[in-house]
Parts: C-alpha cells; sequence; structure tokens
C-alpha cells in the first residue's frame, strides 16, 4: 500500500526526522572525534571509554520515564525541551577545558538525546499504524542519513580544525533547526495521539512480566552493545591500523549511508514477512563479515566495503526490533513500551563502549573489537529466537 501521507502530517514527521537526524549527527561525532580528544587530554582507554558511553548512561536513566511522560505531556513539547538540551550540551562540550567538563556536558547532552528518541519513534510510528513498520524504517534511515552528513562533512572539519569546531558546527545547525521547529512543526493531530490525561492500558510492570518483551529487549540489548561498540571504537581502530583520519570519517559515512538504506528497505520487508525472520538472517551474517574486518589490517578500500556490509546488515536492528514491539500494544501504550525497549538497548548501548575499552586496555583493539562485536552480534540472533508475533493488544496472552 503507498505511503499518503497529509500536508500537516507530512511537515510534523519531516522536522521530526531532521532532529533525529541531528542527534545522529551528535553520536557519530563522539565517536569521530574520539582519537582527538584522547590525544589532547592524555586518557586511558577505559577513560574514552566512559567518555563514548557518557551520553548513553543518561539514555539509560532517563529513556524509559521519556516514553511515559511524553504520552500524557505531548509530544510536541517533549521533542521541543529534548532538542534544546542535546543543543546546549554539544555547545558546552566544545568549550570545555579539560576530561572533567567535557564529561560532565556530554552527559547534559546525552539528556536531550534519551528523551528524543521513544517520542520521535512514537510519533512515526502512529503516523499510520498500518505501515508501522515502513514508517519506522524511514525513521531509522534519518538517523543513518544524519551519521552518515557528519562523518564526511563534520569528520572532514574535526581533521582540518579540531574537534571542538565540529561541535560548534553542528550546534550553529541546532541555533538555527530549533526556532524554526518549534514555530512552524504545527500541532497534527497524530503527534499528540495520546494526550494528556489519558493513561495507557498497559504498566510497565505488564509489559515487563510479557516473555516478547523480555527476549526482544535482551536481544536489543546486544544488538544495541555491538552497534556503539563499532560507531565509538572502529574510528580509533581503523587509525590504529594506518587509515587517515579522513579516510576514516568516509569509512563510517558509508557504514552509516548503507544503513539508511537498509532501514527503508527493512522496514517494508517487515510489513510483509515480519521483523524476526530479518533480525536473524541480517544479524549472523553481520556476525560474520566483522571477523575479517577486525583481525585483519586491512587497507582501505577493503575496510570501506566490510563496513558497508556491516552497515547494511546491521543498522535495521533498531527499527525491527522497535516496530516488533509496537505491534504488541495498543495505540495509547505505544510510547511506554517504546521507551522502555529503547531503554533496555541504551544499556547494552552504554556498556559496549566501557567494556570494549577494558579489553582494549588489556588484549589490544583487534581482539576486543573482534570479541566485543562478534559475540553481542550471535547473541543478538539466538536471543531473539523465542518470540513470538502476536496481534496488536494481545501483549497480555502472548508469554
Amino acid at each position: 500500500m503507498p505511503l499518503v501521507l497529509g500536508l500537516g502530517i507530512f511537515r510534523t514527521a519531516g522536522f521530526a526526522l531532521l532532529g533525529y537526524a541531528f542527534l545522529a549527527a551528535f553520536r557519530f561525532m563522539v565517536g569521530l572525534m574520539l582519537p582527538s580528544l584522547t590525544a589532547e587530554f592524555h586518557l586511558t582507554p577505559v577513560e574514552s571509554g566512559f567518555f563514548a558511553s557518557a551520553a548513553l548512561l543518561a539514555s539509560v536513566l532517563t529513556t524509559a520515564a521519556a516514553g511515559y511522560v511524553s504520552d500524557r505531556i505531548g509530544r510536541k513539547l517533549t521533542f521541543t525541551i529534548s532538542m534544546f538540551v542535546l543543543w546546549a550540551g554539544a555547545l558546552f562540550t566544545a568549550m570545555s577545558p579539560d576530561y572533567a567538563l567535557a564529561l560532565a556536558f556530554v552527559f547534559i547532552a546525552g539528556l536531550g538525546a534519551a528523551w528524543l528518541s521513544p517520542t520521535i519513534y512514537s510519533i512515526m510510528g502512529n503516523l499510520r499504524p498500518k505501515s508501522r513498520g515502513s514508517l519506522v524504517g524511514i525513521t531509522a534511515a534519518s538517523y543513518n542519513f544524519g551519521g552518515f552528513v557528519a562523518s564526511i562533512g563534520l569528520g572532514l572539519v574535526i581533521t582540518l580544525y579540531g574537534w571542538r569546531s565540529s561541535l560548534v558546527a553542528l550546534s550553529g545547525l541546532g541555533l538555527i533547526y530549533i526556532p524554526v521547529m518549534f514555530l512552524f512543526m504545527g500541532p497534527a493531530s497524530s503527534l499528540e495521539g495520546a494526550r494528556t490525561g489519558k493513561s495507557s492500558s498497559v504498566s510497565y510492570t505488564s509489559l515487563l512480566k510479557s516473555k516478547n518483551t523480555l527476549v526482544a529487549g535482551a536481544s536489543l540489548f546486544m544488538a544495541a552493545y555491538a552497534s556503539f561498540t563499532i560507531t565509538s571504537w572502529t574510528p580509533t581502530y581503523l587509525i590504529h591500523i594506518g587509515v587517515s583520519s579522513d579516510l576514516t570519517g568516509v569509512v563510517i559515512g558509508v557504514y552509516s549511508l548503507t544503513g539508511a538504506i537498509a532501514a527503508i528497505v527493512s522496514g517494508r520487508l517487515a510489513d510483509r514477512w515480519g521483523e524476526k525472520r530479518l533480525m536473524m538472517s541480517t544479524g549472523a551474517v553481520a556476525a560474520i563479515a566483522c571477523l575479517p574486518l577486525y583481525l585483519w589490517h586491512l587497507d582501505f578500500a577493503s575496510a570501506l566495503v566490510l563496513m558497508a556490509v556491516v552497515g547494511f546488515l546491521l543498522w535495521p536492528y533498531w527499527n525491527l526490533t522497535t516496530s516488533m514491539v509496537q505491534r504488541l500494544v495498543d495505540p495509547a501504550a505505544v510510547g511506554s513500551m517504546t521507551g522502555l525497549i529503547l531503554n533496555i538497548g541504551m544499556i547494552g548501548g552504554f556498556l559496549g563502549p566501557i567494556l570494549t575499552g577494558i579489553l582494549v586496555n588489556y588484549y589490544g583493539i583487534e581482539l576486543a573489537m573482534a570479541g566485543s562485536v562478534v559475540v553481542s552480534l550471535f547473541l543478538y540472533v539466538l536471543l531473539v529466537i523465542p518470540f513470538r508475533e502476536a496481534t496488536r493488544g494481545s501483549l497480555a496472552t502472548s508469554v
């Protein structure tokens, strides 16, 4: 069925997707600027891992609450506040004179990012519930396009002018976007699908009692562990094996771009074939592709090809899991379910860079990356096997 949206809904979706691209640009830049920041502040691998995970810690602490609150105070207000906090955190990170302040401000930026993700997925998932897989896929694709632009454009800024200038450039874009968004995003009815005072029929306790929720959450945990480890540490790994910093940005950008394409394709396929089958097949092949990527010292061209393959296969995990669990609940509970499941994923994303940094400290970056990424991807595939697809609203019986 073709996706036809009214002008008001299209405008709402457009601003939401631009906001998600901005969030992605920030997250990708953390990994891209990590080698420069590590050198400037003389950080150990463990300290670098903590910096890469600081924004994700904020997500771990608040994402679940964000989905709940957005269902009640309104998604536009939640979206606006989140964008402002993310913008301010990024700007003050650029101005930080030492590691401690940079760590604190990147954490604050993470608070804004934490509330953006579930809000945006709730907005997009409710535009046309029958095309949820496609719309969530488009949402994930906007994230990857943001990562692509950041890796190529802002990655070049890092190479030429340093990591601080790249954050200032990103903040400048945010300074233009936020007031325009606030004035013209519009109060489309679908944006506020669950307004203040309308309570969800499914509590967090009920969601967590469901085997489906636990299985999907555990699977997403492992996929996010692998994904955020790749985004945070692969730039450092590529520079370690001799790829220049500007070409490293190209590799990461292509990795994100192929993920954007895959997110759209997988969303369409999910509406026809179901998410579970796609997650198992793509996850297994991605795990195999990561073995030569991190165990062999590849040249630029070989690394580019393998990262493109991994990006295409891995990136759909986020939108596939999100649409898979959104199908289990009624529209009023979509925000709560989305916030809960993304929070579980963020815990994996938070732990990945930190634990990988510890492994780098003891075993070197090659073994650390191969072990962290490959093992977690195979666990992602195995953990989703028990998931049982169910019709909307049947979550309570699908245990």
